[in-house]
């Protein structure tokens, strides 16, 4: 089936139907083509149908409410079965990010975008301000950097061998030398806008800062609202 950029996926807890619902009603409505299993399959297979349309849509909208997370705790459900868990290969970290995109282009032939754990005030419009550079016409790769030196975003059209060779990961010459051997191997770059990663408590007090009301946020208030566990976190981090 053919990629048309109007084309939703929604994926969603069947106790959270009446909320996918709403969205697919919405999006209809605005002339979006959405695949939504509200009726359950008709015919097929049901794991080949629902590849197949997640593969020819545009957009995948993961519905998380809080009743949606309450069973993530029970073995083999914190996943949505329309999602897939790849696990990550062995090796230093240059070769795991190599491997997770040469695994992730295998099964959908598609950019892909690598992004870190440690940026909590990561938003919506990072991603797709990530996306729309990645997409520009003569851009191979895309990089953002951190405060730090390193970055938090790495995206590539496609995999590249010894993208990242020679790279010191985790230093403060980490995005430097990433940004140097992408040049080297013929590769345009577009960079993006830098954002401070969490490594120390005092990361932490900042991007906190940066995102007020989230749960980032409320969880680092906790924290530094009692004296020992405030300690004790920064005694942990600062390792």
């Amino acid at each position: 089936m053919p990629l048309i950029e109007k084309t939703v996926f929604i994926c969603y807890r069947r106790t959270n139907a009446p909320w996918a619902l709403a969205i697919y009603q919405d999006l209809t409505h605005h002339g979006y083509d959405v695949f939504f299993d509200f009726n359950g399959i008709a015919s097929g297979d049901f794991e080949s149908v629902i590849i197949g349309n997640i593969r020819a849509r545009a957009h995948f909208i993961v519905l998380l409410t809080p009743s949606a997370l309450e069973r993530c705790g029970e073995p083999e459900d914190w996943l949505p079965s329309k999602m897939e868990l790849i696990a990550q290969r062995d090796g230093p970290l240059g070769d795991r990010l190599s491997g997770a995109i040469e695994d992730l282009f295998a099964r959908l032939a598609l950019p892909v975008l690598v992004i870190g754990m440690d940026t909590p005030q990561l938003r919506t419009a990072h991603l797709e301000g990530a996306a729309k550079a990645l997409l520009a016409p003569g851009t191979d790769t895309v990089l953002g950097p951190a405060e730090d030196g390193g970055y938090w975003l790495i995206g590539t059209r496609r995999p590249v061998v010894s993208m990242f060779s020679g790279v010191e990961m985790s230093t403060a010459r980490t995005g430097r030398q990433q940004l140097s051997q992408l040049r080297a191997l013929g590769l345009h770059c577009a960079r993006l806008g830098r954002l401070r990663d969490v490594d120390l408590l005092s990361d932490a007090l900042a991007v906190a800062q940066d995102v007020p009301g989230s749960r980032f946020a409320a969880a680092i208030d906790e924290l530094v609202t009692s004296p020992p566990r405030s300690r004790c976190l920064e005694s942990v981090v600062g390792e």
